[in-house]
């Protein structure tokens, strides 16, 4: 059995165009309060292709230098989960990221899964979103050596967005290791 397209339906008089534009309005309105209702979506605020500038540092003893690099954000699998590519050059050289994160319905929370090639670590994390504010509490694994860090993200002037990471030095105590400023590339 063929049904009929909607030009067909609406072509077929005016008492049925309103009822068929009712529903399809509705069912478009209805899109963004489902959207809004997916915590996912709020993981927009990474995507995109941003040029990164900042300060880092090793220790809290060390002076910050110089940081720069760039990352690519895209969607993966219908904006359930964004993937990012970071390449950055600081005191220690050039390093290469890939990462993941997502929304793990299941548990209610988001996640982060992640590389950083130079060091040969692996992060694994969770994050949460309060005031639009995100942050990432994260451990880099390289060997048998656990470090712990933090992410914190901020919205910032003209689309961009601010980066503060805290890491745990060697003497136990959580030190700022780097600021970043992120702006889009055009």
């Amino acid at each position: 059995m063929r049904f009929p397209t909607l030009a067909k339906l609406l072509a077929q008089g005016p008492l049925l165009r309103p009822l068929l534009q009712g529903l399809v309005l509705a069912s478009a309105l209805s899109f963004p309060a489902r959207a809004a209702e997916d915590p996912a979506l709020a993981l927009g605020f990474y995507v995109g292709k941003w040029v990164q500038s900042g300060v880092s540092r090793p220790d809290p003893g060390a002076a910050f230098t110089p940081l720069n690099g760039h990352e690519n954000c895209d969607w993966v699998d219908g904006s359930n989960a964004v993937v990012c590519h970071e390449s950055i050059t600081d005191y220690a050289g050039t390093t290469d990221s890939l990462y993941i994160m997502g929304y793990d319905h299941a548990q209610g929370r988001y996640f982060v899964k992640g590389t950083d090639y130079a060091a040969g670590g692996i992060i694994s994390g969770t994050g949460t979103l309060n005031d639009g504010v995100w942050t990432w509490d994260s451990v880099m694994q390289v060997g048998d050596a656990r470090i712990p860090m933090r992410f914190v993200f901020k919205s910032a002037p003209a689309g961009g967005r601010e980066l503060a990471v805290t890491l745990k030095g060697e003497g136990g105590q959580m030190f700022e290791a780097q600021r970043v400023s992120y702006r889009k590339r055009p």
